[in-house]
């Protein structure tokens, strides 16, 4: 059982493990905060929570903040892919080609012949947002909140009453839409010019080249299973375990690795059944380092500090959650699912494949922002850069730059204020392996994912996935609600 979790100050939390780059020496959010010269009058501002790395070479530097990992060489460090990429490139179109097997949640500054550019990992979950200022990039950081609060940016009042009115309950913002003057965010699959502040698209720029399913689902399985092997290489890992097919995967790729992880499920008031039971009778079978937590009470002040690192632009139920999730993974590495809906056709609602004229309202219907004004202006902006023709769907896309880029990453932003979180999908040449796929195998009842949970750990397709035959009989059946609380609680 957990404990309470004690009162955390305000200023213990305060953009935990966030940074700021700025043309004019910043406002510091304490004073244990690192400060360090960068190009052109440049300065990084950084959390001591946050990993650092840099490497220099002759006229290339290169900065990696937060967690980098290599699938394909599970023992190197930040430190060593740093080196290796700044050795390998000679220019960005190189370096942009030796990111797209690195796992991790990171953001990479890197300076070639006076020329600086950011990157940050493939679904963009460490965020970047930027002031546009008339000159160029004024400021950088990891949430416009840190901006506003050093002083390059204002809180736009108006704009947050009208989206709130417009798109009740919503829990972040759409894609292109921010409510801080002049603020924009780097989406993922691009790259952000310092210096100007031109944002543009590096992936895909050409039809990516196809193969082999066999080819596809063995290379997936070779980034998934070496992700998990570098993450371990971190730290302690805790995988949650849940009745769903992302956790059941990830503890297929875990097989040899499972004497080092640390398997759990939180119970709430809102987990399934199937959530329950499940995971428990997998952690039998499997013989998995295996506890059941009860979610527990913190303080206000923690959550409330929390939802003003992320400048209130998330608002969601699990926040209830993350203190628990805190107190479970404390200083090791809390491993998600996350991402790897977008190889399930999360938004697929067009059988015909005809997706090249869908209307940006269209979009945002899809993304769960009804008729909003505002978010249709978002979604009519990020629809003109998307690239037609080059083997990736809109609705794929759409699905990895926003719900990841924009949802996923502000929600994880706001939970490494006390934990840090790693999802091994999140990894640009296993979502385009997987995007190569048939879209029959991708759509219900999602083949893909059976297939490669066969290939990996066969044994646990005996259970079934997101149900339990109790659940189905309360589906099929007029069962008593009496009967249906009492099961729903054994």
């Amino acid at each position: 059982m957990l404990e309470t979790i004690p009162d955390m100050s305000s200023f213990e939390l305060a953009f935990r493990k966030q940074f700021l780059v700025s043309s004019s020496y910043p406002i510091s959010v304490n004073k244990c905060w690192m400060s360090e010269p960068l190009w052109r009058g440049y300065h990084l501002l950084r959390c001591p929570g946050l990993h650092y790395a840099r490497y220099s070479k002759g006229k290339k530097d290169l900065i990696v903040l937060g967690v980098c990992c290599d699938p394909l060489q599970p023992l190197q460090t930040e430190t060593d892919i740093a080196a290796r990429l700044v050795s390998q490139s000679s220019n960005f179109h190189e370096f942009e080609a030796g990111i797209k097997t690195l796992a991790g949640r990171w953001v990479m500054i890197a300076n070639f012949d006076d020329v600086a550019r950011i990157y940050h990992d493939a679904c963009g979950l460490k965020p970047v947002f930027f002031v546009d200022g008339v000159e160029g990039v004024t400021a950088v950081a990891s949430q416009p909140a840190l901006l506003e609060f050093s002083g390059f940016t204002t809180r736009q009042p108006d704009l947050f009453s009208r989206f709130h009115a417009e798109c009740p309950g919503r829990s972040s913002w759409p894609v292109n839409v921010i409510p801080y003057l002049n603020v924009r965010q780097l989406l993922p699959n691009h790259t952000l010019v310092l210096d100007s502040g031109s944002m543009h698209r590096f992936w895909p720029t050409r039809p990516i080249p196809r193969k082999s399913t066999d080819w596809a689902k063995k290379r997936i399985i070779q980034l998934l299973t070496g992700s998990l092997a570098s993450f371990v290489e971190r730290g302690q890992c805790h995988v949650g375990l849940s009745g769903g097919f992302d956790s059941r995967l990830i503890c297929a790729a875990s097989k040899t690795l499972r004497k080092e992880l640390h398997f759990y499920t939180l119970r709430g008031g809102r987990t399934k059944r199937h959530d329950l039971t499940i995971p428990a009778a997998m952690a039998r079978s499997l013989k998995l380092h295996y506890d059941v937590y009860d979610t527990i009470q913190s303080s206000s002040d923690v959550t409330t500090q929390l939802i003003r690192n992320v400048g209130e632009m998330f608002q969601d139920p699990v926040i209830l959650m993350v203190p628990t999730f805190g107190k479970v993974i404390g200083n090791g590495f809390c491993i998600e699912g996350m991402m790897s809906e977008t190889l399930r056709d999360y938004y697929w609602n067009d059988p015909s494949g005809e997706q090249a004229d869908l209307e940006p309202s269209e979009l945002a219907r899809l993304a769960g922002f009804g008729d909003s004004e505002i978010a249709c202006r978002g979604f009519e902006t990020w629809r003109a850069g998307v690239p037609t023709n080059l083997g990736v769907s809109v609705l794929d896309l759409l699905y990895w730059e926003h719900r990841g880029g924009v949802w996923a990453s502000s929600g994880w932003t706001m939970k490494e204020g006390l934990y840090e979180s790693l999802a091994p999908m999140n990894n640009r040449a296993l979502l385009e392996a997987g995007l190569m796929m048939p879209q029959e195998l991708r759509r219900r009842p999602y083949k893909l994912f059976t297939d490669l949970i066969n290939c990996l750990e066969p044994s646990l397709l005996k259970w079934p996935f997101n149900t339990t035959r109790v659940e189905q009989i309360c589906r099929r059946y007029p069962v008593p609600w009496r009967v249906r609380k009492w099961l729903r609680a054994t």
